[in-house]
């Protein structure tokens, strides 16, 4: 474990997209603080030694809004969708940009204790 936590708020919204920027997750991050672990390229905890790739920290989170377009040929379609139901979000950045007083999302900062 490392000396930093994320600190995330009442209001903080994170939005995940994934395949094209058309098509995303949006999730509400659950107040509170989190442990961040830094990790080598493969998301392996850094044993002694070794330089730290990674900064990851799981937030818990309730998911609000899912959307996706599907594109087959000439034809487009969208789906949207609002589940309100529990996920997770993985923070991640490269462990240089980790510091004190970093905004993480809309809502977080970066701390450390």
């Amino acid at each position: 474990m490392s000396e930093y936590v994320i600190r995330v708020g009442e209001n903080c919204t994170a939005r995940e997209t994934w395949e094209t920027a058309s098509n995303y997750t949006k999730h509400r991050l659950t107040p509170g603080v989190y442990p961040i672990e830094f990790v080598d390229i493969d998301h392996k905890p850094v044993r002694e030694g070794e330089r730290p790739y990674y900064a990851i920290a799981t937030i818990p989170t309730t998911i609000v809004e899912i959307y996706y377009v599907n594109r087959i040929l000439n034809h487009t379609s969208a789906h949207q969708e609002n589940p309100n139901k529990p996920g997770t979000i993985l923070f991640r950045c490269y462990a240089y940009e980790i510091d004190e007083g970093i905004k993480a999302y809309n809502d977080a900062t970066i701390e450390k204790v």
